[in-house]
């Protein structure tokens, strides 16, 4: 029976259906006697077969992309953000939706960085826990911190960039509050056929290298039991194991907790006409922060100031700016726009009098203060 239009056409040239053979039995016995026409029929052959399974290849389904676990997460946390009267049950629907997305143990490698193997396996399997706990509350904290709340949230996905090690970035923009785009992006890796959340930067500014940075300073001064006891305290996370110790008869046993000691004011220095973070200002930042993590009744105040010289409206403009680029900082870590007061003062309340460069570089900053 004749091969049909399209398996035909799927075929080289040479090759002839036996169906139709009429005259052609003389040419083919020459054909088959010449070593170059074998050859030929050779490379027929491995073509038709690169052809087939590129045929079977394509009907087998499309590889998934980077951004279709973060769409459908997406989707589902605008909705109920959407349809949410309390806020915090809208977060405790959403935040095993967050868990599902991300990859605990990849980001709690990275965090912890040489530590980790420093640890057993024990360990890391806790320390693993109580971190992903932490960094899917900071997320969604700093996420629901971002979104208005008189309105839809609006989430748009922009597109993907592959990474050199196989993972990928997706870029989106979130409406703020204050009716501004404020970029968000995830960097995404590959955990078997799936695609998971490693890291969430929003303006730039890392979730993770952020906590990186903290758990680096902290275990210089600190034990590793005590991170993760932090880190537990601040996700819910429960121990492995409950022990209940049994104090000795002549321990002293606290009738309350002493209150928490408050951090000293976080100054942080701009260049002239400048509004971005230096390296300084981000770990005293990320302090603040930690410290804000634990103590979640605590406000702070962020006064913008500029030096003295110039336009006064240009300044206060200026100084707004720099406060609000601190706010959106601390946003970034977790911390709740909610919890964070801005007031603008220009060049009005300089440090010093001196007409001079040091002067006015001392002037031109953004102070964080606790006030309650």
């Amino acid at each position: 029976m004749p091969m049909n239009t399209m398996a035909r056409a799927m075929l080289p040239r040479s090759y002839i259906d036996p169906s139709t053979r009429t005259d052609h039995r003389r040419s083919e016995t020459h054909m088959a006697d010449s070593p170059r026409s074998t050859i030929r029929s050779f490379q027929s052959v491995v073509t038709l077969a690169i052809l087939i399974l590129l045929f079977a290849a394509s009907e087998s389904g499309a590889v998934v992309s980077p951004r279709a676990p973060l769409d459908e997460f997406l989707g589902h946390a605008t909705r109920i953000l959407a349809d949410a009267t309390d806020p915090r049950q809208a977060l405790d629907e959403i935040r095993p939706l967050a868990r599902a997305l991300f990859d605990g143990r990849g980001a709690a490698r990275h965090a912890l960085a040489a530590e980790w193997t420093r640890r057993s396996a024990s360990e890391r399997d806790e320390f693993t826990r109580a971190f992903s706990d932490t960094l899917e509350l900071a997320y969604l904290r700093m996420v629901h911190a971002l979104l208005p709340r008189d309105r839809r949230p609006t989430i748009r996905v922009l597109g993907e960039e592959p990474l050199g090690d196989g993972g990928a970035i997706v870029r989106t923009l979130v409406e703020g509050r204050d009716g501004n785009d404020v970029r968000v992006d995830y960097t995404m890796g590959r955990a078997g056929e799936a695609w998971l959340v490693r890291d969430v930067a929003i303006e730039g500014s890392s979730l993770v290298e952020s906590y990186r940075a903290q758990f680096a300073r902290m275990l210089r001064r600190e034990r590793f039991a005590d991170l993760l006891a932090r880190l537990r305290a601040i996700g819910g996370t429960p121990p492995a194991e409950a022990v209940t110790a049994t104090p000795q008869p002549d321990e002293p046993v606290s009738a309350a907790p002493a209150p928490p000691r408050r951090p000293a004011d976080v100054v942080v220095y701009f260049d002239t006409s400048g509004t971005e973070l230096s390296t300084t200002a981000r770990r005293e930042l990320d302090s603040m922060a930690a410290w804000l993590a634990e103590n979640e009744a605590a406000r702070v105040e962020i006064e913008g100031h500029a030096d003295p010289r110039g336009d006064e409206q240009r300044n206060r403009a200026l100084a707004e700016a720099r406060a609000r680029v601190v706010r959106r900082y601390l946003a970034s870590t977790g911390v709740g726009e909610d919890r964070v007061g801005v007031v603008t003062y220009g060049g009005e309340r300089p440090v010093c009098a001196e007409q001079t460069e040091q002067c006015w570089a001392r002037a031109r900053r953004a102070v964080v203060r606790v006030t309650r």
